[in-house]
Protein backbone atom coordinates (compact mmCIF):
# COMPACT_ATOMS: atom_id res chain seq x y z
CA UNK A 1 0.00 0.00 0.00
CA UNK A 2 1.38 3.84 -1.03
CA UNK A 3 0.15 4.82 2.52
CA UNK A 4 2.85 2.24 4.36
CA UNK A 5 5.56 2.61 1.95
CA UNK A 6 5.41 6.58 2.48
CA UNK A 7 5.39 5.79 6.34
CA UNK A 8 7.88 3.48 7.08
CA UNK A 9 10.52 6.56 7.76
CA UNK A 10 7.97 8.96 8.97
CA UNK A 11 6.23 8.01 12.21
CA UNK A 12 3.64 7.91 13.71
CA UNK A 13 1.35 9.16 11.48
CA UNK A 14 -1.89 11.64 12.03
CA UNK A 15 -4.81 10.38 9.56
CA UNK A 16 -7.68 12.53 9.14
CA UNK A 17 -11.20 11.27 8.71
CA UNK A 18 -10.48 7.95 9.93
CA UNK A 19 -13.64 6.47 9.47
CA UNK A 20 -14.02 2.75 10.24
CA UNK A 21 -10.08 2.65 10.59
CA UNK A 22 -9.14 0.97 8.12
CA UNK A 23 -6.21 2.16 6.61
CA UNK A 24 -5.19 2.59 10.41
CA UNK A 25 -5.47 -1.03 10.76
CA UNK A 26 -3.31 -1.85 8.09
CA UNK A 27 -0.71 0.60 9.05
CA UNK A 28 -0.44 -0.18 12.82
CA UNK A 29 -0.05 -4.34 11.87
CA UNK A 30 3.08 -3.05 10.34
CA UNK A 31 3.78 -1.49 13.89
CA UNK A 32 3.42 1.99 12.53
CA UNK A 33 1.42 4.13 14.89
CA UNK A 34 -1.50 6.02 13.85
CA UNK A 35 -3.40 8.68 15.46
CA UNK A 36 -7.00 8.95 13.49
CA UNK A 37 -9.11 11.78 13.65
CA UNK A 38 -13.20 11.88 12.78
CA UNK A 39 -16.06 13.99 13.03
CA UNK A 40 -18.67 10.96 13.17
CA UNK A 41 -19.29 9.21 16.26
CA UNK A 42 -20.93 6.71 14.74
CA UNK A 43 -17.53 5.77 12.65
CA UNK A 44 -15.84 6.06 15.27
CA UNK A 45 -17.79 3.28 17.48
CA UNK A 46 -17.22 1.45 14.21
CA UNK A 47 -13.71 2.09 14.26
CA UNK A 48 -13.04 0.86 18.03
CA UNK A 49 -15.24 -2.48 17.40
CA UNK A 50 -13.27 -3.27 14.60
CA UNK A 51 -9.82 -2.49 16.26
CA UNK A 52 -11.24 -4.49 19.38
CA UNK A 53 -11.14 -7.53 17.19
CA UNK A 54 -7.32 -6.98 16.13
CA UNK A 55 -4.05 -8.57 17.53
CA UNK A 56 -2.95 -6.56 20.45
CA UNK A 57 0.19 -4.87 18.12
CA UNK A 58 -2.61 -3.13 16.19
CA UNK A 59 -4.95 -1.83 19.30
CA UNK A 60 -1.59 -0.19 20.86
CA UNK A 61 -0.17 1.56 18.13
CA UNK A 62 -3.91 2.83 17.69
CA UNK A 63 -5.38 6.14 18.79
CA UNK A 64 -8.06 7.97 17.99
CA UNK A 65 -9.75 11.14 18.62
CA UNK A 66 -13.09 12.79 17.57
CA UNK A 67 -12.73 15.87 16.24
CA UNK A 68 -13.03 17.88 12.98
CA UNK A 69 -10.39 18.60 10.74
CA UNK A 70 -11.03 22.06 9.91
CA UNK A 71 -10.27 22.99 13.80
CA UNK A 72 -8.67 20.54 15.74
CA UNK A 73 -5.65 20.78 18.10
CA UNK A 74 -3.42 17.39 19.34
CA UNK A 75 -0.58 19.34 20.90
CA UNK A 76 1.75 17.65 18.98
CA UNK A 77 3.83 17.70 16.06
CA UNK A 78 4.03 14.47 13.23
CA UNK A 79 5.99 13.68 10.28
CA UNK A 80 3.34 12.73 7.95
CA UNK A 81 -0.51 13.26 7.71
CA UNK A 82 -2.63 11.61 5.42
CA UNK A 83 -5.91 12.13 3.93
CA UNK A 84 -6.86 9.14 1.85
CA UNK A 85 -9.96 8.16 -0.28
CA UNK A 86 -11.48 11.49 -1.35
CA UNK A 87 -12.33 12.49 2.54
CA UNK A 88 -11.46 16.01 1.31
CA UNK A 89 -13.81 16.17 -0.94
CA UNK A 90 -16.39 16.38 1.77
CA UNK A 91 -15.32 19.57 2.47
CA UNK A 92 -17.50 21.44 -0.61
CA UNK A 93 -16.17 25.40 0.72
CA UNK A 94 -13.05 26.68 -0.26
CA UNK A 95 -12.97 28.58 3.34
CA UNK A 96 -13.09 25.40 4.95
CA UNK A 97 -10.61 23.19 2.42
CA UNK A 98 -8.12 26.35 3.43
CA UNK A 99 -8.87 25.83 7.02
CA UNK A 100 -8.57 22.35 7.40
CA UNK A 101 -4.94 22.63 5.38
CA UNK A 102 -3.94 24.90 7.78
CA UNK A 103 -4.81 23.08 10.38
CA UNK A 104 -2.83 19.86 9.22
CA UNK A 105 0.08 21.85 8.71
CA UNK A 106 0.31 23.09 11.97
CA UNK A 107 0.26 19.47 13.20
CA UNK A 108 3.35 18.83 10.77
CA UNK A 109 6.43 18.83 12.21
CA UNK A 110 9.36 20.89 10.05
CA UNK A 111 9.59 18.96 7.01
CA UNK A 112 6.63 17.06 7.55
CA UNK A 113 4.52 15.44 4.80
CA UNK A 114 1.00 15.34 3.62
CA UNK A 115 -0.73 12.42 1.28
CA UNK A 116 -4.51 14.24 0.37
CA UNK A 117 -6.37 12.02 -1.96
CA UNK A 118 -8.89 12.95 -4.50
CA UNK A 119 -10.03 11.89 -7.86
CA UNK A 120 -9.73 13.78 -11.06
CA UNK A 121 -12.83 14.38 -12.56
CA UNK A 122 -13.64 13.35 -16.10
CA UNK A 123 -15.24 15.90 -18.14
CA UNK A 124 -18.50 13.66 -18.69
CA UNK A 125 -19.25 13.57 -15.49
CA UNK A 126 -19.27 17.46 -14.13
CA UNK A 127 -21.97 18.14 -17.04
CA UNK A 128 -24.91 19.64 -15.76
CA UNK A 129 -28.05 17.64 -14.45
CA UNK A 130 -28.12 13.83 -13.22
CA UNK A 131 -31.25 12.09 -12.11
CA UNK A 132 -31.64 7.67 -11.99
CA UNK A 133 -28.68 6.02 -12.77
CA UNK A 134 -28.87 2.68 -11.10
CA UNK A 135 -25.66 1.52 -12.68
CA UNK A 136 -23.25 -0.51 -11.01
CA UNK A 137 -19.87 1.11 -10.45
CA UNK A 138 -17.71 -1.72 -8.91
CA UNK A 139 -17.85 -5.15 -7.06
CA UNK A 140 -15.12 -5.50 -4.05
CA UNK A 141 -14.84 -8.99 -1.76
CA UNK A 142 -14.86 -8.25 2.07
CA UNK A 143 -11.80 -8.73 3.11
CA UNK A 144 -13.22 -10.96 6.30
CA UNK A 145 -16.40 -12.49 5.64
CA UNK A 146 -15.23 -13.06 2.05
CA UNK A 147 -18.44 -12.09 0.54
CA UNK A 148 -19.14 -10.22 -2.20
CA UNK A 149 -20.25 -6.47 -2.48
CA UNK A 150 -21.85 -4.67 -5.04
CA UNK A 151 -21.70 -0.93 -5.56
CA UNK A 152 -24.27 0.87 -7.55
CA UNK A 153 -24.82 4.47 -8.35
CA UNK A 154 -28.33 5.06 -7.95
CA UNK A 155 -29.12 9.05 -8.28
CA UNK A 156 -26.47 11.90 -9.09
CA UNK A 157 -27.07 15.35 -9.34
CA UNK A 158 -23.99 18.29 -10.83
CA UNK A 159 -23.94 21.52 -9.59
CA UNK A 160 -21.70 22.68 -11.71
CA UNK A 161 -21.39 26.33 -10.80
CA UNK A 162 -20.54 24.78 -7.77
CA UNK A 163 -18.20 21.72 -8.77
CA UNK A 164 -20.33 19.62 -6.29
CA UNK A 165 -22.13 16.14 -6.79
CA UNK A 166 -24.82 15.31 -5.00
CA UNK A 167 -24.92 10.88 -5.02
CA UNK A 168 -27.37 8.65 -3.52
CA UNK A 169 -24.87 5.53 -3.50
CA UNK A 170 -26.59 1.49 -2.40
CA UNK A 171 -24.14 -1.06 -1.61
CA UNK A 172 -25.28 -4.70 -1.61
CA UNK A 173 -24.09 -7.65 0.30
CA UNK A 174 -24.69 -11.29 -1.48
CA UNK A 175 -24.27 -14.75 -0.39
CA UNK A 176 -22.62 -17.72 -2.32
CA UNK A 177 -25.46 -17.97 -4.52
CA UNK A 178 -26.12 -14.36 -4.99
CA UNK A 179 -28.80 -13.89 -2.51
CA UNK A 180 -29.09 -10.68 -1.44
CA UNK A 181 -27.83 -10.39 2.25
CA UNK A 182 -28.57 -6.43 3.17
CA UNK A 183 -28.45 -3.20 1.47
CA UNK A 184 -27.13 -0.04 2.55
CA UNK A 185 -27.95 3.70 1.04
CA UNK A 186 -25.76 6.77 1.54
CA UNK A 187 -26.38 9.71 0.06
CA UNK A 188 -23.24 11.99 -0.35
CA UNK A 189 -22.13 15.31 -1.57
CA UNK A 190 -18.54 15.74 -2.70
CA UNK A 191 -16.25 18.83 -4.21
CA UNK A 192 -14.25 17.97 -7.36
CA UNK A 193 -11.23 19.41 -8.06
CA UNK A 194 -9.25 19.62 -10.83
CA UNK A 195 -5.64 18.96 -10.87
CA UNK A 196 -4.23 22.76 -11.01
CA UNK A 197 -6.91 24.00 -8.84
CA UNK A 198 -5.82 21.71 -5.94
CA UNK A 199 -1.89 22.54 -6.74
CA UNK A 200 -2.91 25.88 -6.22
CA UNK A 201 -4.99 25.45 -2.94
CA UNK A 202 -1.79 23.10 -1.66
CA UNK A 203 0.50 25.89 -2.38
CA UNK A 204 -1.39 28.50 -1.37
CA UNK A 205 -2.19 26.56 2.35
CA UNK A 206 2.00 26.31 2.74
CA UNK A 207 2.99 23.37 1.01
CA UNK A 208 5.95 22.33 -1.50
CA UNK A 209 4.63 20.01 -4.39
CA UNK A 210 6.70 16.70 -4.37
CA UNK A 211 4.91 14.14 -6.20
CA UNK A 212 1.79 13.49 -8.23
CA UNK A 213 0.14 10.13 -8.75
CA UNK A 214 -2.89 8.78 -10.53
CA UNK A 215 -3.15 5.73 -8.22
CA UNK A 216 -1.75 3.61 -5.06
CA UNK A 217 0.98 2.31 -6.95
CA UNK A 218 2.83 5.59 -7.60
CA UNK A 219 2.00 5.60 -11.09
CA UNK A 220 2.38 8.96 -13.39
CA UNK A 221 -0.45 11.25 -13.54
CA UNK A 222 -3.30 10.00 -15.75
CA UNK A 223 -6.84 11.36 -16.46
CA UNK A 224 -9.94 10.59 -14.88
CA UNK A 225 -7.97 8.30 -12.79
CA UNK A 226 -6.86 9.60 -8.93
CA UNK A 227 -5.08 12.54 -7.64
CA UNK A 228 -2.71 11.07 -5.12
CA UNK A 229 -0.58 14.76 -4.03
CA UNK A 230 2.43 14.31 -1.87
CA UNK A 231 3.60 17.50 -0.42
CA UNK A 232 5.86 18.91 2.61
CA UNK A 233 5.30 21.82 4.86
CA UNK A 234 7.27 24.98 3.57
Amino acid sequence: MLYHKLAKRRRPVLELAVGTGRVARYLAEQNIPVVGLEISPNMLRQARENISKESALVQRNISLVEGDMRDFDLGRKFPLAIVPFSAFQHLLAIENQMRALQCIRHHLAENGHLVIDVFDPKLEMCLPGGGLTREMVGEVVHPETKLRWKIFLDARENIVEQQVLHAEWRFVELASDDQVLRQYYWRLSLRWFYRFEMQHLLERSGFTIVNLWSDYQFSPPAYGKRQVWFVRKA
